[in-house]
């Protein structure tokens, strides 16, 4: 299988997009388990509140305190099969086991997410998983975030973005060996 990822910024957006086009080059058809996920640090904290935003099934977290006004989420814009929003090892965990449980713990903690989809591509196709990861104000996701969410800088979404990548890549290339 191939792995073509396109991530987009537009400047003042507060999230940004990825696209991940999968292509065959097998004889046979291959099952996928593609997941993207993170350790979330926001609001200048490593702690947060694991978070699923119910309409569009996004799960991420939401800053401790009092009011809950910092979010970050992993917008499935392709729906996801699975999700998890839990302590940020718990999160790795369960990628590295191919599995997420669509759960979310309670309570203030250094907080991870992730998105789990499950595909098979037939030998010479192709499928496309496209999804978001925000740091506010979600255009077309009614109830989502509206806070006053600190901004990450150019360089720091291009981090976020390769972070992202590699991890997929390393648990694609687990399953697939």
């Amino acid at each position: 299988a191939r792995l073509t990822a396109t991530v987009t910024y537009v400047n003042g957006e507060s999230f940004f997009r990825i696209s991940k086009v999968f292509a065959s080059t097998a004889a046979a058809p291959i099952t996928l388990k593609v997941f993207e996920g993170a350790d979330i640090y926001l609001a200048n904290s490593d702690s947060g509140i694991p978070y699923l935003q119910p309409t569009s099934q996004s799960p991420g977290g939401q800053n401790c305190g009092a009011v809950q006004n910092y979010t970050i989420l992993f917008i499935p814009i392709t729906p996801a099969d699975f999700y998890s929003a839990n302590h940020y090892s718990t999160v790795w965990t369960q990628i590295g086991a191919a599995q997420l449980p669509s759960t979310v713990a309670a309570g203030c903690q250094d907080n991870g997410a992730a998105n789990q989809w499950d595909r098979t591509i037939n030998p010479g196709g192709t499928f496309t998983i496209n999804s978001a990861a925000s740091f506010g104000t979600i255009p077309g996701i009614a109830g989502g975030p509206t806070a006053n969410v600190p901004t990450l800088d150019t360089k720091a979404l291009i981090v976020l973005a390769v972070l992202l990548a590699a991890a997929g890549l390393l648990v694609m290339r687990k399953l697939i060996h």
